[in-house]
């Protein structure tokens, strides 16, 4: 069955034989060639870089995304991180130490994901690697910017989506406001990312993370796409600044509106006696040689109720 040229139907335009499917390099031509494309260029709607996909894989994960939701003890995010010590949650000595692990973590993932292509990507690319046109492959590590944005609507797109994952994610792990039951945070956390991509990742590619853009982006320059990768409409310091604003806007707004830091103790009336004919039970006296339960007897709240036996004016 694998070996017959079964034509698979992408779009009306183009179909991928089954032999193509099976091999690394076919795999990859598919993810290039299966996008849309915008004014000549590759759409980058799609989360394509090798990053983000690492950062998926985590969501596999349960322990280790239920920390990051949860305990802020396992960020992969640079906005968040920065959320979360500008909120006071965590020390300001730990931003670095934080940030250059999502660094090396991101750079080396991308760093991998170009190892294993790389003769899909020279092929594909014609041995032109390039970050515009229809052969462009950088945006398989990075976000660049399509044609239909301008430089500050992506920023404000950068913004308002990090802000909602940085408010949905509070909201999954506030213990104060429902939140998702215990172990289930990785399935909600990565459904979140994949509505949000789905959504709202068209305008600008979605970075959401300065730990997952800026690394790889660096790492094209070193392997072989040149300084284009930073000189390309000049987008490479958005998904380092907007992030981290978006998220801490995000927190702000959920703290303001639907966070609270104080419990919310039970009403207690001042006096319950201002309702009308509460009846109460009393217990009777009981001797000790008495046995099993007494019955209890309903006595209203208001004198002129109460049995003569038990009122005494």
């Amino acid at each position: 069955m694998c070996g017959e040229a079964t034509g698979l139907p992408i779009n009306s335009a183009m179909t991928v034989s089954s032999p193509d499917l099976i091999s690394a390099h076919g795999a990859l031509r598919l993810l290039l060639q299966v996008h849309p494309r915008v004014q000549g260029g590759l759409d980058t709607y799609s989360n394509k870089d090798a990053s983000h996909m690492a950062e998926r894989e985590c969501s596999r994960v349960p322990g280790g995304v239920h920390q990051h939701v949860c305990h802020d003890g396992a960020h992969m995010n640079a906005a968040l991180t920065f959320t979360s010590c500008a909120l006071g949650r965590m020390s300001w000595k730990k931003f670095p130490v934080y940030v250059l692990g999502q660094f090396l973590g991101s750079f080396v993932a991308a760093a991998t994901i170009y190892g294993l292509f790389y003769n899909a990507i020279i092929d594909f690319s014609g041995g032109k690697l390039m970050t515009t046109g229809p052969t462009a492959t950088a945006n398989i590590f990075a976000t660049y910017l399509p044609d239909h944005m301008t430089l500050w609507r992506g920023f404000l797109d950068e913004v308002v989506v990090t802000g909602m994952l940085q408010l949905c994610l509070l909201a999954i792990a506030d213990k104060g406001n429902n939140p998702t039951l215990l172990g289930t945070q990785a399935i909600v956390t990565g459904i979140l990312v994949v509505i949000i991509g789905i959504s709202l990742g068209m305008n600008s590619g979605y970075a959401i993370n300065p730990s997952r853009d800026l690394p790889p982006r660096f790492f094209t320059f070193l392997a072989g796409w040149g300084s284009q990768v930073f000189r390309t409409k000049d987008w490479w310091w958005v998904p380092v600044v907007a992030p981290p604003l978006g998220a801490y806007c995000g927190a702000i707004i959920y703290l303001f509106f639907i966070g609270s830091n104080k419990r919310q103790e039970p009403q207690v009336l001042e006096n319950p006696l201002a309702f009308e004919d509460h009846k109460i039970s009393v217990l009777p006296k009981t001797t000790s040689h008495q046995h099993g339960v007494a019955s209890l007897t309903p006595v209203s709240v208001y004198p002129e109720d109460r049995p003569s036996a038990l009122y005494h004016p």
